[in-house]
């Protein structure tokens, strides 16, 4: 097993930044809603796992599979694998 370091260096800035939100009518991959629960944007983890942007939000979706090792990477970010494509968001008011 190979064991993969993960860093990550948040500025000021960057803590200000918006996080990721669900899309309009509760739905979101499931990427997303992962990467929510952490409190980082899918660019934080794209950079953190070694891949654009757009190629993550395409494996997020769907579009393209998850390699051997960039699911390895996410799972090292995120304590997770998720699964692909969309997910309803439910709110719980307690």
């Amino acid at each position: 097993m190979t064991t993969i370091t993960i860093e990550r260096h948040v500025s000021a800035s960057d803590a200000d930044k918006k996080r990721t939100e669900p899309t309009a009518r509760g739905r979101e991959t499931a990427l997303r809603a992962a990467a929510r629960r952490r409190g980082l944007t899918m660019k934080e983890i794209a950079v953190m796992i070694g891949v654009t942007p757009n190629h993550l939000s395409q494996i997020a979706a769907g579009g393209k599979r998850w390699t051997a090792e960039t699911r390895e990477k996410a799972e090292a970010v995120l304590g997770e694998v998720p699964a692909q494509g969309f997910v309803e968001r439910r709110e719980t008011v307690v």
